[in-house]
């Protein structure tokens, strides 16, 4: 197999390429994305730039052999996400594609190793998980920076956890790909946004992320770990959702009432600032998380939850110390 300074390479090159490529021409393609009362932005900017991370995605599993089952309905989720970019898919709709190719993924994963008794339940819960994750990247990509990040650590995370634990070579180098394709987005994202990710690039990495997971699990020790890797996202947007529906509101309206938003838009907080904030926070959990997994699914469990109880009450002062009201 290639070499892994090949494949950092030509990922490196093929996020940038995408992002560049968006960045001049994606206005005359319709691909811009107009500020409102609830964006982080004040000027229209070209939206779709992940196109490079989906290239690099796609072209990468066709040469390492990644199986179709995963890689088709990856590429495309990515797709329909790409035209959702240009013209504004209901939400019903993106929902119902995104669940049909998460099972698509699920049922792969479960036919391939063997049904278990729990078959059906795995099934369902896997399904959900890939096409949650997807949806949760794509919220969590609010502010300049933020995504691309999230992508170079979780999926660098998963590079090495998979490496170490002796995962399919395929999905361990994937995971390098992916990571050194969003690295090569992430400077004409940040801290200027010249192109934002957009949905062509968020769903594929929330998407990719959840089914990678799943394919490096052998058990609940693994899936617990590598949740981990993405810790940050998944609690901020726990939370938000858990606030949205004590309030009674749209979860599929656009809003600004994430913790990274709230410290960007009323505390005034710079978003490369926060975007790297959130990385290393990332980073640390799932360094931590790695490190109790020798001390067994208790430990884990106890582990995200002291996490989780601090990422809480970290909203709850921001929130009282803001002009958005307190939970």
């Amino acid at each position: 197999m290639t070499s892994p300074f090949f494949w950092i390479v030509f990922s490196l090159i093929t996020g940038a390429l995408g992002a560049m490529t968006i960045k001049r021409y994606g206005a005359g393609l319709g691909l811009t994305d107009h500020p409102n009362e609830r964006s982080s932005h004040r000027r229209p900017v070209p939206r779709g730039g992940g196109i490079g991370i989906s290239a690099a995605f796609a072209l990468s599993g066709l040469l390492l052999g990644v199986p179709y089952a995963f890689l088709i309905p990856a590429c495309l989720i990515s797709l329909v996400s790409l035209w959702d970019d240009r013209s504004d898919i209901a939400p019903r709709i993106r929902l119902i594609v995104q669940l049909i190719l998460s099972l698509a993924v699920a049922l792969w994963i479960f036919f391939t190793r063997g049904w278990p008794s729990s078959g059906l339940f795995l099934v369902i819960f896997s399904t959900l998980f890939i096409a949650g994750t997807a949806n949760c990247y794509n919220f969590m990509d609010g502010i300049n920076g933020i995504a691309a990040t999230t992508g170079v650590v979780g999926f660098g995370l998963l590079f090495f956890y998979g490496n170490q634990g002796g995962g399919d070579p395929r999905f361990v180098t994937l995971s390098l790909v992916l990571s050194a394709a969003c690295l090569g987005f992430l400077p004409f994202n940040c801290p200027v946004a010249g192109v934002f990710m957009g949905d062509t690039g968020s769903i594929l990495l929330g998407f990719a992320f959840a089914g990678i997971t799943l394919v490096f699990s052998n058990g609940f020790n693994d899936f617990m770990v590598m949740t981990g890797f993405l810790f940050p996202f998944y609690a901020d947007e726990a939370i938000t959702m858990v606030i949205r529906l004590t309030k009674k509101e749209n979860l599929f309206m656009p809003h600004r009432k994430h913790l990274y938003q709230i410290l960007v838009n009323e505390r005034g907080i710079d978003h490369w600032k926060i975007a790297c904030a959130f990385g290393l926070v990332q980073l640390g959990a799932g360094l931590f998380f790695m490190m109790l997994k020798p001390l067994g699914p208790v430990a884990l469990f106890i582990g995200q939850a002291i996490l989780f109880s601090a990422m809480a009450i970290l909203n709850i002062v921001v929130r009282k110390k803001s002009d958005t009201p307190s939970p």
